[in-house]
């Protein structure tokens, strides 16, 4: 598996390459014109703020069918919502863990999208409710307790605090309620249930 990591900024460039895995070849590519010249390949492309350059640099990007994880200092919600109507594939923290990268890059390995946890729990806080269902009678007391603060848009992090557990045990339990209620994930989840 081959990455090609670009970006204006140097300690991000290097936290991206040191976070991923030994087996992964990666190019460090510090001119956006010789970025340009390449096709079919996986990418991840730092920004900045300038909104006017770096949509131009995506739509070339992708012209080109390439594959883009992009990731900004401080990622927000409108900025991922306008790369991804862009057609990248992937939007998130640059100096986020090296596990949410590993699951970034696979994610898009996979060809479907990736978005940083915290946002898509920002995106879950901002669903308005739709559909309101008994659905609490069949999860367990924890399982409710953590229903809640997940369709409140809490982080597993946030959960584990407030219910002095483990984010891991949070996740565990997490995953048996999207069992019991035959959803995929976070966002389908609040997507029916909120």
């Amino acid at each position: 598996m081959k990455w090609i990591v670009y970006g204006y900024d140097i300690q991000c460039v290097e936290h991206s390459v040191h976070s991923m895995t030994p087996e992964v070849e990666v190019i460090v590519c510090d001119d956006a014109d010789q970025l340009k010249t390449y096709s079919h390949a996986s990418m991840i492309v730092i920004l900045d703020d300038n909104l006017a350059y770096n949509e131009h640099l995506v739509k070339e990007l992708m012209a080109h069918n390439n594959t883009l994880l992009v990731l900004q200092r401080v990622p927000l919600l409108p900025s991922a919502r306008h790369y991804l109507s862009l057609g990248v594939k992937g939007y998130g923290n640059a100096l986020m863990h090296s596990v949410y990268f590993r699951a970034a890059m696979e994610t898009l390995q996979q060809q479907m999208i990736w978005l940083h946890p915290q946002l898509i729990a920002q995106l879950v806080g901002e669903i308005i409710p739709t559909q309101k269902s008994d659905f609490l009678a069949l999860l367990t007391q924890r399982e409710r307790e953590i229903a809640h603060h997940l369709l409140e848009g809490k982080t597993n992090y946030e959960i584990a605090d407030l219910l002095v557990i483990t984010p891991r045990t949070v996740k565990a339990h997490a995953s048996h309620l999207y069992q019991k209620l035959h959803v995929k994930d976070r966002l389908d989840f609040a997507l029916r249930y909120k």
